[in-house]
This record gives structure tokens, sequence and C-alpha cells, in this order.
């Protein structure tokens, strides 16, 4: 548990999660509850603004929300020395009607939309500009946030990454590689020392993906990673008092 606002000095944390480089920036995951509504017997309308399934009028909603999301992550994305930060937004999943009873017109649907907010972000923007999309299409609606995690940019982690970079170097020969887009994409546990002033960064052993079964890692990068912890906490403790 971090209850401190103030840590102690010469405090940093580092994150081991199996994704092979370091991550200086997170971000605020979000997802909002975006429900159209109407009630009425099934008549079927020439456009989806005059049809009464709420189901059907959503979809004018879905293509609108897409087309502001691939805006939203073009106007958002940046790029840092650890790798690219691109804020994704996704549709993920919709309820409307009754399976056990498909003859019945749906008077409700609601479309549950992932949107990833990057820390020089307000969330509350990002709120906004979503409610306009929904309104844009003339179909009603409404937007409910439902579960949010703030992300910040670290600070101060200059002494950390030095020496985690410096690690890879003494234990591997190389420069750390690159972090993927996906990886930088998503709110990691670093957020939670960062928010309380503790410099913090991920950095862990590689994983692997085959197309077919459960990720797994080497032996090797297990063994290397494990040196590296190491180097970087005589590093970082170097000085330090016992």
């Amino acid at each position: 548990m971090i209850d401190s606002p103030s840590p102690p000095l010469r405090s940093f944390a580092l994150n081991g999660d199996p994704r092979g480089e370091v991550v200086e920036f997170c971000f605020l995951l979000s997802a909002g509850q975006v429900s159209a509504l109407e009630s009425a017997a099934y008549q079927r309308g020439q456009t989806a603004g005059e049809n009464p399934s709420a189901l059907l009028r959503m979809i004018p909603v879905i293509q609108a929300i897409e087309q502001w999301g691939a805006e939203y992550e073009e106007r958002y994305t940046r790029k840092y020395d650890a790798g690219t930060m691109i804020p994704k937004v996704s549709i993920n999943a919709i309820r409307a009607g009754q399976p056990f009873k498909p003859c019945i017109t749906p008077n409700s649907c609601s479309i549950y939309v992932d949107v990833r907010v990057p820390p020089f972000l307000e969330f509350g923007q990002v709120e906004k500009e979503l409610l306009d999309v929904v309104l844009s299409q003339g179909m009603g609606g409404e937007v409910q946030l439902y579960m949010a995690k703030k992300g910040y940019e670290g600070r101060n982690v200059e002494p950390l990454v030095q020496a985690i970079r410096a690690s890879h170097r003494a234990v591997r020969g190389t420069d750390c590689p690159p972090m993927p887009a996906p990886e930088t994409s998503m709110w990691r546990d670093v957020n939670i020392f960062n928010e309380v002033g503790i410099p913090a960064a991920t950095f862990g052993f590689t994983r692997n993906t085959p197309p077919k079964g459960t990720d797994y890692c080497e032996l090797a990068d297990l063994a290397d990673c494990a040196k590296m912890y190491a180097l970087v906490a005589l590093e970082i403790t170097k000085g330090v008092n016992a």
C-alpha cells in the first residue's frame, strides 16, 4: 500500500513486466457506455433514424464513433524516447434485445467503448468529444462513464532509466530496443507509483507469443533479466548508507 505523498529520499520503483523495454509514460484507461433509447412497435423505416429498433438506430452512431476514433488516435499520438504512444478508441461490446425473444423490437441499445486518454488530456474534454459525436447523428443518447484510471507521465525517472539501459548494455552488449506501440499505449502499474511522486519505469524479460498456444519466456532471458535487475539495484543504491 502506498499512502505517503512524500516518498523517502532516492526512492525509485522498477516494475518487473515481461515486455522487455523501458516505459516512461502511461495512459488513463477509461470506458464509456453509450445508450440510445427508442420504444415502438416494429415498422421498418426508410432511414436508421426512422427505425423503431434501437439496435438499428445505433448503427450510424457506431460508424461515427469509429471515424472519430481514427481522428482521435492521429491527433493525440506522441513520440517519446522509449517508443510511440497511440491512444486507441475501440467499441468492444453491445447490448440490445432479448436473444430468447428475437421477435421483440429492442427499445434500448448500449455499446461499450474503451478510450485511452494520454496524461496531457483532461478526461472531461474527451468525454465531451465523445458525447458530441453521439448526438451529432440525431438519434439522441447519452454517455456514461463507469470506469476510469488516471495515467501519468513519469517524472525524474532519468537515473532509473539510465541504470536500466546501462545494465542492458552490460549483460546483452546492446542498447535496449524500442518498445512496440501496443505496449506503450496501455495503462501500466507504474502509474500507481508516479501518482504519489515515486519515479517509476517498467522493464522486464521478453515475452514470446506463438501463433497458437500459451505465451512463454526463455530461461536465458529470465537469467539475463535477473542480472540486469541486480545491476540496476546496485547502481541506484550506490552511495546510500545501509
